[in-house]
């Protein structure tokens, strides 16, 4: 249970109960534990052992529930200044060290990022309205492997346009005016 606007728990594994500050950023908005919950049901077969990466990270709880839940480790991605201390703080709280965080935007990142990952959270705030954009940097700046799995959040409003050659969908659903997608990529960039 949340006990505060700004604060979200971890729902599984290690970390389980644990709470994360959420910095007062504009547009950030955390993936609701109704969400996290589908969503890990959803990766449970995958997640233990994988490497992942949360672009976009704001408050961490995608990245952090990964590790949480067996991930080998997570790499989160956000422009604002604030919301990376704030992470650092939750991390260092936790005394979690297989996180590595990156103060960037995530474009810039994709293009200078030599890793590939097993499963990529893509949760923007929903005003940027640039999945598409993001989709296509991944897959032309080789972030991708065969079988990585793409999670992405987005308002149900917003149709998906693009989606890049080799990309199928394993999972959708909506929850009020949030849409979210699983992806399986079926070729390697």
């Amino acid at each position: 249970m949340v006990k505060n606007r700004n604060q979200v728990n971890i729902i599984g594994g290690e970390y389980r109960g644990r709470l994360l500050s959420v910095s007062n950023v504009d547009g950030l908005r955390p993936t609701t534990n109704r969400i996290r919950e589908t969503v890990f049901n959803w990766l449970q077969p995958m997640i233990v052992g994988s490497t992942c990466l949360d672009l976009f990270a704001g408050s961490g709880a995608l990245g952090i529930e990964a590790v949480s839940r067996g991930a080998k480790y997570a790499d989160l991605i956000d422009v604002s200044r604030v919301a990376v201390k704030n992470l650092k703080q939750n991390l260092d709280k936790l005394k979690i060290s297989n996180v590595e965080l990156f103060n960037e935007s995530a474009f810039n990142w994709i293009k200078n990022n030599k890793k590939t990952y097993d499963i990529i959270f893509l949760d923007p705030p929903f005003e940027l309205n640039c999945l598409d954009e993001i989709s296509h940097l991944l897959c032309v700046n080789k972030c991708l492997k065969e079988n990585t799995i793409i999670y992405m959040e987005y308002n149900h409003a917003r149709h998906l346009s693009q989606i890049p050659d080799g990309w199928s969908l394993l999972k959708n659903k909506k929850t009020g005016q949030v849409a979210y997608s699983l992806y399986d990529v079926k070729q390697n960039y």
